[in-house]
């Protein structure tokens, strides 16, 4: 305050409460928003106008009520929304289809043992991983064996624009994971909204933000095996790659950009603050 002045609006992203309270601020409107939960459970709501949370679960943890409009998932960036909004269908390309997978690929959640399963399962077809590496001679053997298999690629680290642009082949993402290793357990992954933004199928482990989607090939809770799954995707990809499911996995994506959360949180917070504005002036 003392650097910026009285702040209008507070958006508050803490949640290992570094603040209590929010109204110290003395802003027009105060937000309190979970994008991950909390540090200790009943820690609150800061007194904070609106009360916004990534899943119910963290409302419910820091001792919330969960409102419907207040529930933000993740959300699609630009890049990524322009790539889908101007994508034109055209036929697949010959050749061996292609599996795809983007992230830190030095996670201790990535299930290797599951990729190398798929790898087994289809060694015609070509996995591309884009991401950091750890070093790979000083890891487990399922990464070693991975990393030397002809029908894999790991091109490094790569910015979204140039991921956007080398991906257009892809067939099938995949996301597999051990959940006993996921920070917060299996919820979400934000990496989902990307890969459906290309209208191309997902394969991955159980997410609960996803277990009622037709949108992506999904294992139950109870788990399974993701190899079987993929084989599954491979073998009708004509179905799984369909226009429609195409479009329709686009249009979830293209819904759920970052304007458009912006968009919601601010059609609930703006009238708080003219609200908060106009008791100024009559108090002046």
């Amino acid at each position: 305050m003392r650097a910026a002045g009285q702040p209008t609006l507070v958006w508050d992203f803490d949640n290992a409460y570094q603040f209590r309270d929010l109204r110290v601020f003395g802003a027009d409107a105060a937000l309190f928003h979970l994008v991950d939960d909390v540090v200790e459970a009943e820690m609150g709501t800061k007194r904070a106008g609106h009360f916004f949370y990534l899943h119910r679960s963290f409302c419910i943890h820091a001792g919330g009520t969960p409102l419907p409009d207040h529930e933000i998932g993740h959300g699609l960036g630009q890049i990524h929304a322009r790539a889908a909004a101007g994508a034109k269908d055209a036929p697949r390309p010959a050749g061996p289809p292609q599996v795809g997978f983007v992230g830190n690929l030095a996670a201790t959640w990535i299930d290797w043992t599951a990729i190398g399963e798929m790898l087994s399962r289809q060694p015609e077809t070509i996995f591309t991983f884009w991401g950091p590496l750890p070093d790979v001679n000083s890891t487990n053997a399922d990464l070693r064996r991975i990393f030397d298999h002809p029908a894999t690629r790991f091109p490094g680290i790569a910015t979204p624009e140039q991921i956007v642009a080398e991906s257009t082949n892809i067939d099938v993402w995949i996301i597999p994971f051990h959940a006993s290793r996921l920070l917060g357990g299996p919820i979400n992954s934000h990496k989902i909204l990307e890969y459906l933004s290309t209208g191309r199928a997902v394969v991955m482990s159980w997410l609960q933000a996803y277990e009622e989607s037709d949108l992506v090939y999904m294992l139950p809770k109870s788990g399974g095996s993701l190899a079987d799954l993929l084989s599954r995707v491979l073998s009708d990809l004509g179905r799984a790659n369909s226009s429609e499911m195409v479009k329709r996995r686009r249009a979830f994506a293209l819904n759920r950009t970052y304007d458009i959360w912006v968009g919601q949180i601010l059609s609930l917070v703006q009238p708080c603050a003219r609200h908060g504005q106009t008791e100024k002036s009559d108090a002046a």
